[in-house]
């Protein structure tokens, strides 16, 4: 029996990982977790820099992934990628799933911008300089993805092309 996957798409906030985790649902019919939803039912104030918050986090999403998959054979979600417990998360989700990591890539200034533009009401909201920390450390983690998908500036159908063999591999 083949093991479920977990697309998990990383990258900075604004490089566009909800964006292509709805069109992952919408054309390829991988349900998309969104973490901010998740985040958002703990109904305590973020602070990415209070360690109990960032644990209580990361294991309720991971309770969440966990969830979602005993319905589904897949899912994707998002994250920033920069907690140690995030990390801890990964490493117990591959013991059960085949995790493919895709990195989401965009330049500082459009991810600025998209964050600007987007609909502040489904998002946990930032200042400028909370945001730039967070980008800044999001820019220089190194992950081992399994893909990259630059996000600068492709259209829609572009960023489902660049979805297709990875959600179908050998799909030509």
């Amino acid at each position: 029996m083949a093991r479920k996957k977990i697309y998990l798409l990383l990258g900075p906030k604004g490089a566009g990982k909800t964006f292509l985790g709805g069109l992952m649902e919408e054309h390829y019919q991988v349900p998309f977790l969104r973490v901010e939803d998740t985040i958002k039912e703990l109904a305590v104030k973020v602070d990415v820099n209070d360690e109990d918050y960032l644990k209580l986090v990361f294991s309720t999403i991971e309770t969440h992934v966990r969830n979602k998959l005993n319905q589904h054979d897949s899912l994707s979600f998002e994250s920033t990628g920069l907690s140690n417990y995030y990390d801890e998360m990964l490493a117990s989700l591959q013991l059960d799933f085949d995790v493919i990591t895709i990195g989401i890539k965009a330049s500082p200034e459009s991810c600025l911008q998209r964050i600007k533009s987007r609909d502040q009401s489904i998002h946990i909201p930032f200042d400028d300089q909370e945001l730039m920390a967070i980008n800044t450390k999001a820019l220089s983690k190194q992950h081992n993805l399994n893909h990259i998908i630059e996000n600068e500036s492709l259209d829609k159908e572009q960023l489902v092309e660049k979805l297709e063999p990875i959600v179908i591999p050998g799909k030509i």
